[in-house]
């Protein structure tokens, strides 16, 4: 038996949102050490929505309420790499059109790319925000 999916912290609300013809500009997903202030913070603007996935919990586990929106991973220090990509794949399995991921503990004033001289090439020298679309809306397309 398929065990049933769940709504993460601040589904509730959003859905609720949704339902009354409310929806939000766009919807943040946080995740990391300060996961609960950031989406305590973007509750408070009502052009925004937040989610969150709690701290060892694995993004599949959810049902997440994002079809049609935009939705920005605002990734705080602990998770790594492939946790961001499993909520990437998830929202994009649930919906989202596009996700923007903005990792915050990067320092934003120091040089993305950086020269190396032993092999004349930029390197990316930290990380960045980046923006995924969604494939499956592009093959739909396509299809049309």
């Amino acid at each position: 038996m398929k065990k049933r999916l769940t709504l993460p912290p601040y589904g509730k609300e959003l859905q609720a949102r949704i339902k009354f013809n409310n929806p939000p500009f766009m919807i943040a997903v946080c995740v990391g050490s300060n996961a609960w202030e950031i989406a305590k913070g973007r509750s408070d603007n009502k052009d925004w929505a937040a989610l969150i996935l709690p701290t060892g919990k694995k993004p599949e586990c959810f049902m997440w309420p994002v079809k049609s929106f935009d939705c920005l991973i605002e990734w705080d220090t602990g998770p790594n790499e492939a946790l961001i990509i499993a909520i990437i794949k998830t929202l994009f399995k649930a919906g989202a059109i596009t996700v923007t991921v903005r990792p915050l503990f990067v320092d934003e004033t120091k040089p993305a790319f950086l020269f190396d001289p032993d092999t004349q090439k930029f390197r990316q020298a930290r990380e960045m925000t980046r923006v995924y679309r969604n494939p499956a809306l592009d093959e739909v397309q396509n299809a049309a």
